[in-house]
């Protein structure tokens, strides 16, 4: 099938919503047209000249990154400045771009969600929530006969979720009335009689991300010209989004062992350490990228360590002083490893919707740190 720019942005803002991101963010679609036919992905932590030229050698029409290639306010694309060079280089490319950049450190099997089961945390929470989940209640008034192909479009469409439950609705029978008028083509009954039919009232849960896909979805498998639905807005709590994670390790372990294992999960030799390498740690917090700002929060949590990227010299001391270890792997680390879990999400949308559409992560994209 053909897709198009909006196709793949509507993909990626199901797992990364844009009303995640942080105010200060600049994530989206950052340049190209909606409209765009994309026969070829990228995925790639950043945009620089490297990666640029590799997609482009690819073919690629679109790269997606979790780093914004626009972040502070543009004043000129002036090509003698490196940054703005990069802009203009990708336009003339016709290369679009997306940018998730908080909205997916933020969200549900985002970032930090991977961090904390490669790490095999146990109770894991937001570390500092930003977001709760808005639900709506959705009711339907189906034809009996019906009700099993509608109630299994509602599902597909990723409704009825409950805590751990999926495929939540309820079904009460009933007798619908309506008076078919002029220049209607009613599927049951003719214009001008007023009908009566046996209709199931069907009930489920939807977010809001997902209400629009829920009701088009309804509106797809319904028979009825013109069906019949309700939307509420519920008080109920959904699940709350927020940046970094709170857990306890699946096994406790010296602080040394948990940096050797970050070392290994994360490919990385650029990692430092504050605290007594054999003192144990059990209750641990993180933040991918750069998160030195929750590290308070994560010693008021009682956690005996946090493990961020970006780490200055006063953090550190904090740290210290606070009595909790701190470890800095690296901002490229901590969130480059989520480029194969992203292009495989990928993969997995784009086959079940059959949109035949290349998908590549850039080898071009490197930490600029080196050990030395």
């Amino acid at each position: 099938m053909s897709v198009k720019c909006k196709d793949i942005v509507r993909i990626i803002e199901n797992l990364a919503p844009i009303y995640l991101a942080a105010e200060w963010d600049n994530s989206g679609l950052l340049i190209g047209d909606e409209e765009q036919q994309i026969k070829s992905v990228m995925v790639a932590l950043d945009i620089n000249k490297d990666v640029l030229d590799e997609a482009y050698k690819l073919g690629c029409d679109m790269i997606i990154t979790h780093h914004p290639v626009i972040f502070s306010t543009l004043k000129s694309l002036n090509s003698n400045n490196f940054k703005e060079k990069i802009i203009r280089d990708i336009v003339s490319k016709n290369i679009s771009v997306y940018s998730a950049h908080t909205s997916l450190d933020a969200a549900d099997g985002g970032t930090n969600d991977l961090l904390a089961d490669i790490l095999k945390m146990k109770n894991v929470e937001v570390l500092d929530k930003t977001e709760e989940e808005k639900l709506y209640k959705v009711s339907v008034f189906v034809p009996k006969g019906y009700q099993e192909k509608v109630r299994e479009a509602i599902i597909s469409s990723g409704a009825g979720h409950i805590g751990n439950y999926s495929g939540c609705t309820f079904n009460t029978n009933g007798i619908g009335t309506f008076l078919p008028l002029e220049g209607s083509k009613p599927f049951i009954g003719e214009m001008g009689i007023l009908e009566k039919v046996d209709e199931i009232k069907i009930e489920t849960i939807a977010t809001a991300a997902n209400l629009e896909n829920v009701i088009n979805s309804i509106l797809k498998a319904h028979p009825y010209e013109e069906p019949a639905y309700d939307i509420y807005p519920l008080y109920n709590k959904g699940r709350k989004y927020g940046f970094g994670r709170v857990g306890i390790l699946d096994n406790p372990v010296t602080l040394k062992e948990l940096c050797q294992k970050l070392k290994e999960v994360l490919k990385t030799d650029n990692l430092r350490a504050v605290g007594n390498l054999d003192a144990i740690v059990k209750k641990a917090a993180l933040c991918s990228g750069s998160g030195a700002d929750l590290l308070e929060k994560s010693y008021n949590l009682g956690c005996d360590v946090y493990i961020t990227g970006d780490v200055k010299y006063h953090d550190a001391c904090d740290a210290r002083d606070m009595g909790m270890a701190l470890i800095d792997a690296g901002h490229f680390a901590t969130e480059n490893i989520y480029m194969p879990q992203l292009m495989n999400y990928l993969n997995d949308e784009f086959t079940a919707r059959t949109m035949n559409v290349k998908l590549y992560i850039s080898n071009a994209n490197k930490d600029p740190f080196s050990k030395v």
